[in-house]
């Protein structure tokens, strides 16, 4: 059997266990007949797939009208490289539907699967260390992401915009999730982290440091109130930016500072206290929060950030207490 055949046939046979795993409970059948399975290669010495690679490989491979792939990569590729994946003279790439990604991988570069809108699962082998800057951003219909063991950082904006994407489980071998990982997810119910985790963990799906003293990203798909745990010392930033169901929030009073954009463009946000343990407000703080219309700035702030209240179209009134010494208001 001529090799380019045998690794077809190794590639369906791998896609369908992988998706089969994927997805047990929803009986979902194995590949369909028309998704065609493409290897990917690099002549580069340093083993980095680039778009140049991709873009002459779909071609050779003579997609038909309609037709959608699934992507495997050979031994020759040691790292998918930035914008990997971009269609060249296109916003976006339709017709990358899964993705498996062999443990040769050592990393996945900045936007290597920028906007792939068909692309609805992804699983990260065991030699992956880095997740680049948005390298998975604006997948819309990615469902089902497998992030595998070796991960180690995880960086900004990797998986924003993946409005799909419902749950995710951090590995035990992360030790750096930068911010904004998981920024306009809006149907993202829960981060859940694995219990080894040194760096990290997890309550009621929510992503925390691992002593928790710092809330670090909420599912921003989830609608109603929260209660903040009484561990938590710092609000991160852009912890709960574009929430857009979160109604009220209840902050603790060992919370001492509110990172920036923590609550941005939440726009359901009718209640909020700053308990008498806050220090320090961040920039847009509570920026594009249409439902609040009044505030009360405590005694103990004494540093606020810039533009805490912008773009607050509702606010009609914010107090400061009358005692404190480095803020007042009329």
């Amino acid at each position: 059997m001529k090799r380019s055949i045998w690794l077809k046939v190794l590639g369906i046979v791998l896609a369908s266990m992988v998706l089969a795993v994927l997805f047990p409970a929803t009986g979902t059948p194995a590949l369909a007949t028309d998704n065609r399975v493409i290897t990917f290669h690099t002549a580069n010495a340093d083993g980095i797939l680039t778009e140049d690679d991709v873009s002459a490989q779909i071609k050779s491979a003579v997609l038909k009208t309609g037709e959608t792939f699934l992507a495997l990569f050979d031994a020759s590729v040691t790292e998918i490289g930035e914008y990997a994946f971009l269609t060249p003279g296109a916003y976006n790439r339709d017709d990358l539907i899964s993705v498996i990604i062999p443990d040769n991988v050592t990393a996945i570069g900045k936007s290597a699967f920028y906007n792939c809108t068909s692309l609805t699962s992804v699983v990260i082998g065991n030699g992956v260390k880095t997740i680049g800057d948005g390298a998975f951003s604006s997948c819309e219909t990615l469902k089902n992401i497998v992030i595998g063991n070796r991960v180690e950082s995880i960086h900004s904006y990797a998986f924003s915009g993946c409005t799909s994407l419902t749950s995710v489980i951090i590995p035990d071998s992360v030790t750096s999730i930068y911010d904004e990982v998981f920024n306009y997810c809006t149907g993202l119910l829960e981060i859940n982290v694995n219990t080894g985790n040194n760096d990290y963990s997890s309550l009621d799906g929510v992503l925390f440091n691992k002593n928790r003293t710092l809330l670090h990203t909420y599912p921003l798909g989830r609608v109603g109130s929260y209660t903040i745990p009484d561990s938590v010392t710092i609000i991160g930033n852009n912890a709960f930016e574009y929430c857009m169901g979160l109604t009220s929030v209840v902050i603790p009073n060992s919370v001492k500072q509110l990172g920036n954009w923590v609550f941005v463009n939440c726009p359901s946000l009718t209640s909020v206290v700053i308990p008498n343990s806050v220090v320090q407000l961040g920039d847009w703080v509570f920026g594009r929060c249409l439902g609040l219309t009044s505030v009360t700035i405590p005694v103990s702030v004494e540093s606020i950030g810039n533009g805490p209240f912008n773009s607050c179209s509702n606010l009609t009134q914010i107090v400061v207490a009358s005692d404190s010494k480095n803020y007042s208001s009329e």
